[in-house]
């Protein structure tokens, strides 16, 4: 198992949940419904990237970032490559 870190941008109260786009040079936009209350937006957040990257929510965790919008995750994963390939799709 290798560790890919990767930086968001979460957007809580968002009309609906989307995982894609960039912003600034390397985070990638995650929209959620759910408000940034009690780390729900977190928690929101970390399913829609492990959704979008077709992965158990267990692989993607909070590495940074637990009260800011600016988050870095870890997703672990067997085949790590994959996973970048996936995110810089997601990037636009």
């Amino acid at each position: 198992m290798e560790e890919v870190r990767i930086p968001i941008r979460v957007k809580p109260g968002s009309s609906r949940t989307r995982v894609g786009g960039r912003y600034g040079q390397t985070s990638l936009i995650v929209s959620v419904s759910a408000k940034a209350i009690d780390g729900a937006a977190t928690e929101a957040a970390l399913r829609a990237v492990a959704e979008a990257l077709g992965m158990p929510r267990r692989a993607v965790l909070l590495t940074t970032g637990a009260s800011s919008r600016d988050k870095v995750l870890g997703v672990s994963s067997e085949d790590p490559d994959t996973v970048r390939e996936l995110v810089r799709d997601l990037l636009g």
